[in-house]
């Protein structure tokens, strides 16, 4: 079961800075999970850890990423916190863009 995050759409709107910021981000995190041992199917995406760009990691919510890296019994304690909190900082920053007044990212599309 996939828990559903950003959608690409809804990626694609936010503002040039964010995205980039995200990758940024993203690349950093990706290091560290491959560093701790987790895999592409254990977080639930499939192909090439190369192939795992922003708007793919952010269609699955930030809950499902908690829990799986919550649960990875072999990372030591302060690394799994480590990691949960790049994921957060991630959400965090995708959470900060500017919506329309219904919550969408409308406006950056008529920008």
């Amino acid at each position: 079961m996939h828990s559903v995050g950003l959608t690409r759409r809804d990626y694609e709107r936010l503002p040039p800075d964010i995205k980039t910021k995200a990758t940024t981000i993203l690349e950093l995190l990706k290091t560290d999970l491959r560093k701790h041992q987790f895999s592409l199917p254990f977080l639930g995406h499939d192909g090439l850890w190369k192939d795992l760009t922003p708007w793919k990691f952010l269609e699955l919510s930030e809950e499902h990423y908690r829990t799986q890296i919550a649960g990875a019994k072999w990372v030591r304690p302060q690394p799994r916190e480590d990691l949960l909190e790049q994921v957060k900082e991630l959400y965090q920053l995708v959470g900060q863009a500017p919506k329309d007044k219904d919550g969408s990212l409308d406006f950056w599309s008529r920008q």
